[in-house]
């Protein structure tokens, strides 16, 4: 397995925001419940925990939780200092239904809203739809 290096041009491209999107309100407790979903449905060993998020948010990251039914759905991550996304991820009852797409953009936007010329992402090569949907928002391969 090997990483697929990405990057977004910011002039180039413009995000948007969607109102099921929004920045993560702090409610560790639900966001704990998709934690655990995610555990039950994916096996990585890299998945980060809830004292790691708390890491994250006081570093200055980003985070943009989809939240549906009074319940978090999916997320993503934006490091500004290292203008790179980390961790997209929409529950599997939710996937197909242009989610990932949506997070994407909204990420996009709170990289454009900061400041940010440009963004970089990795995905794995075995994962097509993570790789299609940075694509389809217009992130460019610049290496593998």
């Amino acid at each position: 397995m090997s990483s697929l290096n990405y990057k977004i041009d910011l002039k180039e491209y413009s995000g948007a925001r969607f109102p099921e999107i929004d920045y993560f309100d702090g409610d560790f407790d639900l966001l704990q419940e998709e934690i655990d979903n995610f555990n039950s449905e994916i096996e990585w060993d890299a998945m980060w925990d809830v004292p790691t998020a708390k890491e994250r948010l006081a570093k200055g990251w980003h985070f943009l939780v989809l939240k549906l039914e009074g319940k978090i759905r999916g997320w993503h991550w934006l490091e500004p200092e290292a203008k790179h996304t980390h961790n997209l991820y929409i529950n599997k009852n939710y996937r197909g239904k242009n989610w990932g797409y949506k997070i994407n953009m909204s990420t996009i936007k709170i990289g454009e809203d900061i400041g940010l010329d440009f963004i970089l992402c990795r995905a794995d090569d075995w994962n097509i739809p993570s790789i299609i949907g940075k694509e389809k928002v217009g992130y460019k391969l610049v290496s593998q």
